[in-house]
């Protein structure tokens, strides 16, 4: 609880690893005491490097999300997201699903459903700081999704009808414009 702290203060980069080590905190094996040790060394490592957060341009956006699926107990995904405009990272967020899947394209889905608010939150914060958006991009790197959130019904089959709802909401967000999806692939 201690790195939770620091993580939301000073260290984001820590933050996939810190929550998905916090959901092992009942029953930890050796494989999370070795991913914890890794995650203490690269903070000791790491200490005095300086976190610069800025903006090269307020009109321009860009979130990365990026989902793994059932890497948890329960078979559940972990999603990480950052939000930036240039320069270091604005805000990031990583959490366990709340939903099982079926595959790694249903769980971006659930990723980016449930990530998309916070890209929507800080697109209206500012507009209303009087900063109108040019470009909102979300960066994903599965092709399949990508199809999905842009074509809607006509890229899904028929055993996806339980993911309609996540799937369109997010696909409305995109159609009506707020959103642009764009490929970036995993080592980017």
């Amino acid at each position: 609880m201690k790195v939770a702290w620091a993580m939301k203060r000073s260290r984001p980069d820590v933050e996939f690893t810190n929550t998905f080590l916090m959901t092992r905190v009942h029953e930890p094996n050796r494989e999370d005491c070795h991913k914890f040790m890794r995650m203490m060394s690269w903070i000791k490592t790491t200490q005095d490097n300086l976190r610069t957060v800025g903006a090269d341009d307020l009109l321009h956006m860009l979130t990365m999300t990026d989902s793994a699926h059932a890497v948890h107990d329960d078979m559940r995904g972990h999603t990480g997201q950052i939000i930036t405009m240039g320069t270091g990272v604005l805000d990031q967020k990583a959490y366990k699903q709340k939903m099982n899947t079926h595959s790694s394209t249903e769980c971006e889905l659930v990723g980016t459903s449930e990530g998309l608010p916070k890209n929507i939150y800080f697109e209206m914060f500012m507009e209303e700081q009087g900063y109108k958006l040019e470009s909102n991009v979300l960066a994903k790197d599965n092709e399949s999704e990508i199809k999905i959130l842009k074509n809607g019904q006509d890229s899904c089959t028929s055993n996806m009808k339980h993911m309609a709802i996540k799937q369109f909401w997010s696909t409305d967000r995109i159609k009506n414009g707020n959103v642009e999806v764009v490929y970036c692939p995993t080592n980017k």
